[in-house]
Parts: structure tokens; C-alpha cells; sequence
């Protein structure tokens, strides 16, 4: 083994992981963001982290243990590692008897990780199911979401996110809300004309949470749980992909601001939002899969989590090898994808390369997606609001926000 080679291509690794997080504008945490846990917090994260699968054999030692990983990424939280494990311990069994598989759009058959079962995922989910936030509060962390989170890792296409997800579920967005865009408004030409409140998933939700409040007072229950009541709504399916989004942007933003929001508030959204992943999971788009499963493992860093955030990093890097986002040089037709998907194809990679590069150096692990394999460019650094679905713009790369549009 040529050692000179290797240490050439860790170094080439880590200048181009450099340089995919200065262009996401990454900000690193200091010292004084992290306060220093205590040694019966840390048991617990250990514990977690074995239970969950990303812990190493006994033949990893010092950094390679996955514990200096917890103390860099733990924030100000009490982790609950020893909640409920002996039934994760048991959904996480891989089940040897059935040969799990699923077919590609090119009929390819790969292998499913029992661990990202989507069924699996919603066994983890507790009866702590929160009320749908109010349209105020949703914006206020939808804000912070762009500003706090997808600044660093563009994840959502904000004008995508907000006209898929957010208008069915609270209607019109309002016009003095930015998103964390500097220097454009938000491009009002791809959200909906004025939808009225009653069109919208919000004002039918609240109208049976409301009759369900009404029916327990007039049976004599003053003592009435609001969340359980709202877990008995049944939504109808073509709000499934929408609430899941919102509510994991939800848990994300709420765990941004740990020391504002407890940690059973965040994990109430992440568990809402489990209640709908069949939905993204089963979803044609494939794109909108990957970045369902990418939502769950930022969150699974900043809240430790089952499964392991390693695991659902896993299943996002074989989803975007599957899409082949990392490499653009065996396009048979290069046009064989609008301007607009080819960003997004490009900013969705780049996302699990930085992620990738990021957690494993923490665990002193292989990285997922080989150096040699990676051909494909960085995707622009234009404001959403400037990348549309526009046939006479053929690279969005190409363009930047220095350049006249």
C-alpha cells in the first residue's frame, strides 16, 4: 500500500470537502454554542449509539468509538437514550427470513436495509403527536429553517417547498416574509394566486379539532388532552407529503434553537412527520425522496435519534448513487434534464457529499462515495427565487449572482 498516495487522496478529500462547505456557506459550532455534557448525559448517548447500530466492533479504538462524534454534535438537550429500548431493540432485528427488495426506474433490483424500513421508522413513533402550529407559528419556523439550516446545506428549493407543502396546508404565503433571501424577494410567479382559507388542509383541521374539543365538554371531560384528540383526525392522502415536510422542518428548526424549544418538541414534530413517510418513501419522485431522508438525518445530528443518523446517511447516499447524482459523464444526452432538475440533481448531491464527509471524519469511518467516483459540478449560488423551470437557461451552474440575468 502506497502510503503517499493515500495521505494525497485524504488531503484532496478534506480541500474538497472544504470547499463544498464555503460554498453552502457553512458555519462551523464553536466552543461556547457546545456546553460540556455531563458524564451521565454522555452514558446515555453511549448507550443510544450501541443500541442503534453506529457504534463500532471492540477492534475500533480513540476517535473511531463514535463518542467524540456525540460530544461534538450533542447540544443542550437531555438524550432519552434509554427510552422505550427494549422495543426498538426489537424492531431494529433485521428479519432474516424475507428477501427485501425494490425495483429501480430502469428495473434494477437492489437490496432494502431492513434498518430504514419506513415501517420501521414509524414503529420508533410515540403517542407525543403535537397540534398542527397555527400559520404564524409555522412561518416563524419555516424562517428559521432557510435562514439557520438551508443556508449551510440547500436541501428545499424554497419557492418548490412552498407551493408544494406549504400552501395546501395554510394557503397564501404573505408578502412580508423573505425566507432568508438577501438580495431578491421571493418569485411570487411560481406560488398560487390568493387561495381562500377555507381551501386549505389548516381550516378543515381545525374545524374537526374544534368539534372534537366541543363533543368532550359536552360529555361532562373537562380534562381535555388536545393532542390526542388531533391524532384522531384522519387526513386524507394528498396531504400526507405536505405534512411531512412541514413537520420535519419543524423538528429541524425547533432543534436549531435547542436552548428555546424542549427536546420532547422537536421530537413530537419528528414524530409527526414519521406518521406520513410512506408517503415520501413510495413517492415517483425520487429527488423528493432523497430529500425527505436527507431532512431526517440533519435532524438525526442535531437530536440523537433511532435509527442512527450513520444508517439514514446510508440510505440517502445509496439513494443518490441509485439516481447517479454523483457523476454527469456517462449522460447518454446531456438535455435529457431541464436546467432546473439538473441543479437540483447537482445541490442534492453535493448535500450527501458534505453530509458524508462531515459524519465520517467524526467516526473515523470509510467515506460513501468514493473521490474518483464524484464528477459532477457544484450547483449555482443564485438566489432561489432565480432558478426556475426556463428552457432558455441550459446550466444554472454556469450562472451565478454576479451575472445579469
Amino acid at each position: 500500500m502506497n502510503t503517499n498516495n493515500n495521505q494525497s487522496d485524504f488531503n484532496s478529500s478534506m480541500e474538497r470537502s472544504n470547499s463544498v462547505n464555503d460554498m453552502m456557506m457553512k458555519r462551523e459550532p464553536s466552543l461556547s454554542d457546545i456546553p460540556s455534557p455531563n458524564e451521565s448525559i454522555m452514558d446515555k448517548v453511549e448507550n443510544s449509539t450501541a443500541i442503534s447500530g453506529s457504534k463500532q466492533p471492540n477492534s475500533y479504538f480513540g476517535s473511531s468509538s463514535g463518542i467524540s462524534f456525540a460530544r461534538l454534535m450533542f447540544t443542550a438537550v437531555n438524550f432519552k437514550g434509554n427510552h422505550d429500548i427494549n422495543n426498538i431493540n426489537a424492531t431494529m432485528a433485521p428479519n432474516t427470513n424475507n428477501n427485501n427488495t425494490t425495483t429501480t426506474n430502469n428495473n434494477q433490483t437492489h437490496s432494502v436495509i431492513p434498518v430504514m424500513d419506513s415501517s420501521m421508522l414509524k414503529k420508533t413513533v410515540d403517542s407525543q403527536i403535537p397540534v398542527l402550529p397555527t400559520k404564524e407559528q409555522a412561518l416563524s419556523f419555516i424562517s428559521l429553517y432557510f435562514a439557520q439550516s438551508n443556508s449551510q446545506l440547500p436541501v428545499l428549493h424554497r419557492e418548490e417547498f412552498l407551493r408544494k407543502y406549504f400552501e395546501p396546508i395554510y394557503g397564501t404565503v404573505p408578502d412580508d416574509i423573505s425566507f432568508a433571501s438577501n438580495y431578491t424577494t421571493i418569485n411570487r410567479d411560481n406560488l398560487s394566486d390568493e387561495i381562500k382559507p377555507e381551501d386549505t388542509w389548516y381550516f378543515e383541521y381545525t374545524k374537526q379539532l374544534n368539534e372534537l374539543i366541543e363533543k368532550e365538554k359536552n360529555n361532562g371531560n373537562l380534562d381535555i388532552d388536545s393532542n390526542k384528540l388531533a391524532s384522531n383526525i384522519k387526513t386524507p392522502q394528498i396531504f400526507s407529503k405536505p405534512l411531512y415536510f412541514l413537520n420535519i422542518v419543524f423538528a429541524i428548526s425547533s432543534s436549531v434553537k435547542h436552548l428555546q424549544y424542549l427536546e420532547h418538541i422537536s421530537d413530537s414534530f419528528k414524530n409527526a412527520a414519521l406518521k406520513y413517510i410512506d408517503s415520501v418513501y413510495a413517492s415517483t419522485d425520487r429527488l423528493e425522496s432523497l430529500q425527505s431522508i436527507l431532512l431526517l438525518t440533519l435532524f438525526s445530528i442535531m437530536r440523537p435519534a433511532v435509527p442512527g443518523v450513520w444508517y439514514v446517511l446510508g440510505s440517502a447516499l445509496r439513494v443518490c448513487v441509485d439516481l447517479g447524482l454523483h457523476t454527469e459523464s456517462n449522460l447518454i444526452n446531456p438535455d435529457s434534464y431541464d436546467s432546473f432538475t439538473l441543479d437540483i440533481r447537482r445541490r442534492l448531491f453535493w448535500c450527501c457529499y458534505a453530509l458524508d464527509r462531515q459524519v465520517c471524519v467524526y467516526l473515523g469511518r470509510p467515506f460513501g462515495i468514493p473521490e474518483e467516483s464524484v464528477h459532477v459540478p457544484f450547483p449555482t449560488d443564485l438566489d432561489d427565487a432565480l432558478i426556475v423551470h426556463d428552457d432558455t437557461v441550459h446550466d444554472y451552474s454556469k450562472r451565478t449572482k454576479n451575472t445579469k440575468i
